[in-house]
């Protein structure tokens, strides 16, 4: 029976720290040109200095995108890097990306 109790809070305590670095929020560098070229910031959350530039973005795990500060306005879910943002219209108008568009962002 102890060894039963012993396996059971080691699997929960595995599935806490799992859950743990899950909501850890990775920074995303912005650049100013496709194929990850010319840098213009690295951040987390908040507004972007640089709004409405960004071409590509370089990030190891989910961010949400804003098109306005603030995070108002239309958005977009990514998982990941993007080495031109002409390719990604999710959530646009037809002939719209997100490249030139991003002015803030959130985990």
């Amino acid at each position: 029976m102890k060894k039963l109790t012993k396996i059971v809070v080691t699997a929960g305590l595995g599935v806490g720290l799992l859950m743990t670095g899950a909501q850890t929020a990775s920074a995303a560098t912005f650049y100013d040109n496709i194929n990850y070229s010319g840098v213009l910031e690295t951040r987390t959350s908040g507004n972007l200095t640089y709004s409405d530039r960004t071409s590509s973005i370089r990030n190891t795990g989910w961010a949400t995108y804003c098109e306005n500060n603030g995070c108002a306005g239309r958005t977009v879910r990514l998982n990941g890097s993007y080495n031109d943002l002409r390719a990604v219209n999710s959530g646009l108008n037809f002939g719209e990306t997100w490249s030139d568009r991003i002015s803030a962002v959130k985990p």
